[in-house]
């Protein structure tokens, strides 16, 4: 019996130490894990900013930025065209493929609220997401409109570096934010592309107008 009681208490002592020492791994391999994150974050900051004050992407904005306010100047379609093919692309290829029923998901709006509040943000949609040939989910390699303008000159010239900043540093996307909000130019043309981030916006409290707004 004092046989069999000593062996289980080492056999629990040891099970003790162990789950001890295991613990203790764990934390130690739990701070080297957040270390390294929070290295690689650095990193990514630290390149990130180096990168958005290189003269090249200094004068992409401006130049986006100029392309963005004088597009209505090449477009021959009317606004109202225009917002009636962007409804009808919005809501067969965007929100009808939303699940409403999912908590904290806001329930659906009229399909014109979702779209650009400026006509030069509809124009832009319409030009490089509805008139683009590339399937959803693949916008990104549409590298020259149709329509001559100083914004598609600007895309032609830029787009292609930009991609490549994007597979560089793995980025989920890369965007052109002007000083009034404004999303100028994104690699994926997603429907936040051309879209205003202040407040009214449809995206000015998502991930991407917080970031806006702390900068």
């Amino acid at each position: 019996m004092l046989s069999a009681f000593v062996t289980l208490t080492a056999v629990i002592q040891s099970k003790k130490g162990l789950t001890e020492s295991t613990f203790g791994q764990l934390s130690s391999i739990r701070e080297t894990q957040v270390a390294a994150i929070e290295s690689y974050f650095n990193f990514m900051g630290s390149s990130l900013k180096a990168l958005a004050t290189q003269e090249s992407t200094i004068a992409a904005v401006e130049e986006f930025t100029d392309g963005f306010g004088n597009i209505g100047d090449y477009f021959t379609l009317s606004d109202s065209d225009v917002k009636q093919d962007l409804i009808k692309m919005y809501d067969s290829e965007y929100l009808g493929n939303v699940n409403y029923a999912i908590p904290r998901v806001q329930q659906k709006r009229s399909t014109s609220n979702y779209l650009p509040k400026s006509a030069e943000g509809r124009f832009l949609q319409h030009l490089f997401i509805y008139s683009n040939p590339q399937p959803t989910g693949q916008k990104e390699k549409y590298l020259k409109s149709s329509l001559v303008s100083p914004y598609s000159t600007a895309h032609v010239m830029y787009h292609k570096s930009l991609m490549e900043i994007l597979d560089d540093f793995k980025l989920y996307d890369v965007f052109l934010v002007d000083t009034e909000g404004n999303v100028v130019y994104s690699v994926f043309k997603e429907k936040d592309f051309a879209t205003n981030l202040e407040k009214g916006g449809v995206y000015a409290n998502s991930g991407l107008g917080e970031v806006y707004k702390k900068n």
